[in-house]
């Protein structure tokens, strides 16, 4: 990866995990914990099995009720965060903070050395040892993050982490697009700026929702379909139609415009033969036939979604059956304040 872009993605994650942590702010958040929760186990991903969404008594709350007691999000941003998940498992609650403290002060480092030719040495060398004071503070400050424990809600950690990740990649997408629109330096930065600021998604980054996947898939989407139309590759335009159809399966009521637009755009203005509009429509189905696999694997049938299951308002809430967890109890739902520069402890 070009240095510069690597930059971008590196300022950006630091900025990110400088302010914030993993925390849960909206009811709905509980599905993809639940979600997250049960994939790690190997359970069903139908029906919530009570660590999240539940009172201390066992019973469902109002939120899980109205819905039948069923997931009825996506699988796609726990699948996403199965990689985090088993690498802050692995670490388990004595090193899973301080990875994230170390990966934040190698991020804070890698900036300081780029930016370096560009200030005076004196400020930088008071930068190099002002940062590493600050991380060497939090190093040895910090508390765990407790990873283990039936009723703990570790899993918004790998979550969030992800979802930071995809932040970074989104901002990388949104300067190498003002590349393409702007000539002059200060407009792409101006631009690149606005593009990450002026939204709230530097918010939702750090929740367990999946406005940050669809996000950065939409505008790798507007990125593939600007560079074709500047060098005429193929391959873009297919990545672009698999890309189209993922977004069916992340969050189908926005796939589903997004699949039209994207039609309506290339028969309007690149006038495919009826050939190409099947190849078009093939690759698209190949990204949204994992809406499909995600029915099955929840449902039993592939063009079932949970959310219409759920909707019917037929299924009981308090479903057994071979995975599900009898002795229910709830979740404290703690914000952790990962990191970084002021050192906050779970709360």
């Amino acid at each position: 990866m070009n240095n510069k872009y690597l930059f971008i993605f590196a300022i950006t994650v630091f900025l990110v995990l400088s302010i914030s942590g993993a925390g849960i702010y909206l009811n709905d958040e509980w599905m993809v914990g639940q979600q997250l929760n049960q994939l790690s186990q190997g359970h069903q991903t139908l029906y919530n099995e009570g660590k999240y969404g539940y009172y201390s008594n066992g019973t469902a709350g109002y939120y899980m009720t109205a819905r039948s007691n069923i997931l009825i999000y996506s699988m796609a941003l726990p699948i996403l965060s199965i990689p985090a998940f088993l690498l802050f498992t692995a670490l388990s609650t004595e090193y899973t903070r301080i990875f994230i403290i170390v990966f934040w002060g190698l991020l804070g480092f890698y900036i300081l050395n780029y930016i370096k030719p560009i200030i005076s040495k004196s400020i930088t060398t008071l930068l190099f040892w002002g940062f590493l004071a600050l991380l060497c503070y939090n190093l040895t400050t910090s508390t765990n993050f407790i990873m283990t424990g039936k009723f703990t809600p570790y899993e918004m950690i790998p979550i969030v982490f992800t979802n930071i990740l995809l932040y970074g990649i989104f901002s990388i997408t949104c300067f190498k697009i003002t590349e393409i629109l702007f000539a002059e330096k200060f407009k792409q930065l101006v631009g690149w700026i606005s593009c990450i600021a002026m939204t709230s998604l530097m918010f939702w980054s750090t929740t367990l929702k999946d406005h940050m996947l669809i996000a950065t898939i939409i505008m790798i989407i507007c990125y593939l379909h600007f560079q074709y139309n500047i060098e005429g590759k193929i391959w873009q335009r297919i990545i672009k139609y698999i890309l189209v159809g993922l977004t069916v399966w992340i969050r189908p009521e926005v796939g589903i415009f997004i699949a039209l637009s994207t039609i309506i755009f290339d028969l309007y203005y690149y006038r495919p033969s009826i050939k190409e509009f099947i190849i078009i429509s093939t690759f698209m189905a190949i990204g949204a036939v994992q809406l499909a696999v995600n029915n099955y694997i929840s449902t039993g049938n592939p063009l079932s979604l949970p959310f219409a299951i759920s909707a019917k308002g037929n299924i009981s809430g308090n479903i057994v059956s071979g995975n599900i967890i009898t002795q229910l109890s709830s979740v404290t739902i703690k914000n952790y304040d990962f990191f970084a520069i002021w050192n906050i402890q779970p709360h």
